[in-house]
């Protein structure tokens, strides 16, 4: 399932390059793809740790599966970005 995602983020990568696809297209198979592989691989954000410094961990419930989501799509689009400078992640 991981490399059928990557595969289609690489494929949509492409088509955007190409053919300029929307925002809301782009947002929608980012987070269709982050759910798919939270769903099989079993993988959420579900703690934030001790982020106030009060020595509590913070948890998330039920919140954490949106957080997770959130993250996800965040990385993808922040990696996106920084490649498009000059080509900085390739080298």
């Amino acid at each position: 399932l991981y490399a059928a995602c990557i595969l289609t983020l690489v494929g949509i990568g492409a088509l955007d390059d190409k053919f300029d696809l929307s925002f809301q297209l782009r947002f929608a198979i980012q987070a269709s793809l982050s759910v798919a592989m939270m769903i099989v691989g079993g993988i959420e954000l579900n703690t934030i740790g001790d982020i106030l410094g009060s020595g509590e961990v913070v948890t998330l419930g039920w919140f954490g599966y949106f957080v997770t989501i959130f993250a996800v799509v965040g990385a993808i689009n922040a990696f996106n970005m920084v490649d498009g400078i000059d080509g900085l992640l390739g080298g």
